[in-house]
């Protein structure tokens, strides 16, 4: 089984990458870590608001649970997250900020790739500053996540979609045959 971490900045375009992507490797299934993460969280949470409503020790079960979820799934994976996540306050100063990677998900993947873009999507664009902030956390800790396990890693511009998802199936396959897994040998884990 091959799994590769998609992380960046919200609202960019990972999950529909990681869908894209899997379309094209059919033995590759697409997964939102966020999706996973709200079924370990207290029921009504707003996953967007997880940094002022919960408290560290929840996230953190919550996202080693995620890690679990994933283990059973018995098929090659690409999971869309964050490396990082960050909350602004009201007056648009850095209210809370954590890394979202647990350990034990550098454990477990096999490969690491930061997607980013010069400049967030439309309708994000009044939100610049906090953006760029949210990009120089995810970097950092994309780069210590590489550091730490020296797994196969691609930084991925989406600014062109196509040449994005053509580059990511290729580094997903490579990554994939590195692990003998596009043929139908047993699950190793």
């Amino acid at each position: 089984m091959t799994v590769v971490f998609i992380g960046g900045a919200p609202g960019i375009g990972k999950s529909t990458l990681a869908i894209e992507v899997a379309r094209r490797i059919p033995s590759f299934q697409a997964v939102s870590f966020s999706d996973l993460m709200v079924k370990g969280l207290p029921k009504g949470v707003n996953p967007k608001r997880i940094l002022s409503v919960t408290s560290p020790a929840v996230r953190k079960r919550a996202r080693i649970g995620v890690v679990r979820s994933l283990r059973r799934i018995r098929s090659n994976v690409i999971v869309a997250g964050h490396y990082a996540v960050v909350a602004f306050d009201h007056h648009d100063w850095i209210g809370n900020l954590e890394v979202s990677f647990p350990r034990e998900m550098a454990d477990y993947i096999d490969a690491a790739v930061l997607a980013y873009r010069s400049r967030p999507f439309r309708s994000n664009s009044g939100r610049l500053q906090e953006y760029l902030v949210w990009c120089a956390l995810e970097e950092m800790v994309f780069k210590h996540v590489c550091q730490l396990r020296d797994m196969p890693s691609i930084r991925l511009s989406l600014e062109n979609p196509a040449v994005a998802t053509r580059r990511l199936s290729g580094f997903v396959r490579q990554v994939a045959e590195r692990n003998d897994e596009l043929s139908d040998a047993p699950a190793r884990r």
